[in-house]
């Protein structure tokens, strides 16, 4: 299961802005893709109040809330995880990378998961719609 740093992540997104309105949207979408090609899980967790927001049955939302931040969050499920085998934290938060590596759990930064993003969105392109000869 993925613990992603939602924020984080559309701030390490080239294609996308924080200007945007759609921001968080977009990000959840291109994980989407993903997390379907992989059938794996994810929980997204973004600073602030709630949103309504499409999701897949593949990714639970969660916001933070007043007082508290994404970052806390995810730290704390890291600690209250059952099993940290399988758990992948992704954030490009140098206190938060850290944090899930000293617990045993796997984490990538934020430019490593859109890499994986962008390979499974290409993958899922058919070879006529991407305009490069079969």
């Amino acid at each position: 299961m993925y613990l992603i740093d939602g924020n984080n992540l559309i701030g390490h997104t080239k294609s996308i802005s924080y200007q945007d309105p759609q921001a968080r949207q977009q990000v959840l979408d291109r994980i989407a893709k993903f997390l379907e090609s992989r059938r794996r899980n994810a929980t997204v967790v973004f600073d602030g109040p709630a949103q309504p927001l499409r999701k897949t049955r593949w990714m639970r939302l969660v916001f933070s809330g007043p007082g508290r931040t994404a970052d806390d969050l995810i730290r704390r499920q890291v600690e209250v995880a059952l099993s940290r085998k399988g758990l992948c934290v992704v954030s490009s938060d140098n206190g938060v990378y850290g944090y899930a590596r000293s617990c045993g759990v796997d984490a990538l930064k934020c430019h490593e998961f859109n890499r994986l993003l962008n390979e499974a969105l290409v993958a899922g392109v058919e070879p006529e719609k991407r305009d490069i000869p079969v």
